[in-house]
């Protein structure tokens, strides 16, 4: 063993369980700071806890169900220790207790209303507004069991007044507050319309740049149109102004919410569907029907679909706009219930007249309709097969001839084969007035078709079909079929 390895031995050996002064020294500087930072966070611990004790001081706690409850005792309580220091951590404490339990009642505490609505005043910032009403919505949420006596015990003017630039936060809490009783019920639609509110909250959306207070006057307006009926007429032109208004701000959600309103304003109304009309935004509705946005193009043709639904004057709007142009391509939708209600429309502007079905045998879209028979869409055939079915009433000779020069016994058998009674007695009536019509104008080509296309096979078939009404109508047609096998019989004899 050389000198050099007995050196680092006998080192080895003095220094064991020793260590440098240096060493120990920063041992304990780490030491004493794990022990500072510790004790801060004790510190800070204590303090909090100090705040609370205080904060809760004469705080209810009864266990219901392993969960920790409070009373509205408790939180009138916390109120009394509010002062100018303190008071936006009291309210965010409540708001804590009001969030975490499910079973305040307000109702018990009618005076717990206005001591909140104290805070909306302007004396107070805006985010000690934003809190106190955040309160109030997260308090009256929970008694939908009553609503009214909610808003009877609410300073709805002070709530008003609160609409305004130096209050964005509160302000749109305020919309959204009015929105949800909107939305709630009949009776508290009536009873803010005929507190004049609905004006204060529509005249502020004019004034106002603030996109949250829109969408929510936007949702406000949806549902005062859901009792389109009942509905005030000047209440019904105001909301209606504001909703094109609105479809201008072109934002995704505003939009859906305008055209949403729109369409209920003017579902089954003739009145209603002509100022819907004399907006003249038909175009824009008709684009929209085009849209990306799944929802918006629902929206748009659901209005469309109102509007169709009107006398002819309101329909000759429709052709006016080309309806055709737009129908043809949302018939491909993705959305089934686009395509759905593009078929609706149809049937609905046919059923108007001969001349709007003159009209549709004369746009390429017939094309699509009678190909779209195929499709193997319960909703959607049944729906088209009204089209069909209107068609019978209205066609003449000239009419049922594009259908069966167009192959429409090919096709027809595709809803024939289906199992909706409605599609399968729609179609057979269909085909019932074709041969009735061309039988008066003694042509067999219609009869012809039907052999050539095998859907007389079909048709044959369908006289086993358990429903009765689908057994007449096919025995109905074979003796078309028998009268033409006679007559042949007869002249070749």
């Amino acid at each position: 063993m050389n000198s050099e390895t007995i050196y680092r031995i006998e080192q080895r050996k003095n220094n064991f369980m020793k260590a440098p002064q240096d060493h120990i020294g920063q041992r304990l500087n780490f030491a004493v700071h794990l022990r500072k930072n510790k004790r801060q966070q004790a510190v800070i611990k204590y303090r909090e806890k100090n705040i609370n004790s205080e904060l809760q001081a004469g705080k209810e706690e009864i266990t219901i169900k392993g969960r920790l409850e409070f009373s509205f005792g408790a939180i009138e309580k916390l109120l009394n220790f509010i002062d100018q220091n303190n008071c936006k951590m009291v309210l965010n404490q409540i708001l804590i207790i009001c969030q975490s339990n499910q079973d305040l009642k307000i109702l018990d505490f009618p005076n717990l209303v206005l001591r909140f609505t104290d805070f909306l005043d302007s004396i107070y910032e805006d985010e000690i507004s934003e809190i106190a009403m955040t309160i109030l919505m997260v308090l009256t949420s929970k008694i939908s069991y009553n609503p009214m006596l909610y808003i009877d015990s609410l300073d709805l003017n002070k709530l008003v007044l609160c609409l305004n630039e130096n209050k964005p936060k509160t302000s749109v809490k305020v919309f959204k507050t009015f929105a949800d009783l909107a939305s709630d019920c009949s009776e508290m639609r009536e009873k803010i319309i005929s507190l004049g509110i609905h004006k204060k909250l529509i005249n502020y959306s004019y004034q106002t740049n603030n996109i949250k207070c829109l969408r929510i006057t936007s949702e406000f307006i949806k549902s005062l149109a859901i009792d389109q009926k009942t509905l005030p007429h000047e209440v019904f032109e105001l909301c209606l102004a504001t909703t094109k208004k609105f479809l201008m701000i072109k934002k995704t959600k505003i939009t859906i919410n305008s055209l949403t309103a729109l369409s209920l304003f003017c579902r089954e109304n003739l009145r209603k569907i002509q100022a819907v009309i004399n907006l003249g935004i038909l175009d824009d509705i008709l684009k929209l029907c085009l849209h990306k946005n799944k929802q918006i193009q629902e929206a748009s043709i659901y209005i469309i679909g109102n509007i169709s639904y009107g006398d002819p004057p309101q329909i000759n709007e429709l052709i006016e706009h080309n309806i055709f142009n737009y129908l043809i391509k949302t018939i491909d939708s993705h959305s089934n219930s686009v395509r759905k209600e593009t078929v609706y429309i149809i049937s609905n502007i046919i059923a108007s007249g001969n001349k709007y079905l003159q009209y549709l045998l004369e746009h390429e879209i017939i094309d699509k309709l009678i190909c779209k028979l195929e499709v193997d869409d319960y909703h959607f055939i049944k729906e088209l097969s009204f089209v069909f079915y209107n068609s019978s009433h209205l066609a003449n000779y000239r009419n049922f001839r594009v259908f069966v020069d167009k192959k429409v016994f090919y096709f027809i058998k595709g809803p024939l084969c289906s199992v909706n009674p409605v599609s399968i007695v729609n179609c057979l009536k269909f085909i019932i007035a074709v041969l009735k019509v061309y039988g008066e104008n003694d042509s067999m080509e219609a009869i012809e078709s039907m052999e050539y296309t095998q859907c007389i096979d079909v048709v044959e078939s369908l006289c086993n079909n358990p429903n009765t009404t689908v057994q007449m109508i096919a025995e109905d047609i074979l003796e078309f079929f028998k009268k033409d096998m006679a007559y042949e019989f007869s002249w070749n004899y």
